[in-house]
């Protein structure tokens, strides 16, 4: 497990620096075919993107996929949605 590995620990701090190292690990991570049948055509070709053109590109995938698939289950059960924008509290703090 990576909790004992102290290697890696010493590689991969919790800060700044230690994130930007995990992502350059996983920039370097290829997908195999089965893995890429997956991704959407639009995802797939952000994917195969040169590494580096697009900084931890799987996680950035997921990010953006988990929302999208999560507006798309509360439009399917109609669960009304409160959208936050972070952008807003910059602006407006009290709303």
């Amino acid at each position: 497990a990576k909790a004992n590995n102290t290697e890696y620990i010493n590689t991969h701090p919790k800060n700044a620096t230690g994130f930007r190292e995990w992502c350059r690990d996983m920039d370097y991570d290829s997908y195999t075919d089965e893995e890429m049948k997956y991704f959407s055509a639009a995802a797939a070709t952000a994917m195969a993107a040169p590494k580096g053109v697009v900084p931890c590109r799987a996680d950035f995938y997921r990010y953006v996929q988990w929302h999208n698939l999560a507006f798309e289950v509360t439009s399917l059960l109609g669960i009304p949605v409160t959208v936050l924008h972070y952008e807003d509290y910059h602006r407006d703090f009290n709303g």
